[in-house]
């Protein structure tokens, strides 16, 4: 999953999700390009960290939690 899709399953920005996604508890991503612009996340483990960091995120009307 690429930022766009983190970005909604926040609720955020998408300026507020890339600093996210760089907290030291946030997965790494699975690819990375060399030039670092693509960056994408395996969704198990982004929703791991949400499970973990963002209770109830599930339960909000979050199309990607049903």
């Amino acid at each position: 999953m690429g930022i766009a899709e983190i970005r909604a399953w926040l609720g955020v920005t998408t300026a507020r999700a890339y600093v996210i996604s760089r907290f030291r508890d946030f997965p790494a991503p699975w690819y990375a390009s060399t030039d670092g612009r693509v960056r994408l996340w395996l969704r198990a483990d982004v929703e791991r960290w949400l499970d973990t960091n963002r209770p109830g995120w599930r339960d909000e009307g979050n199309p990607a939690g049903r």
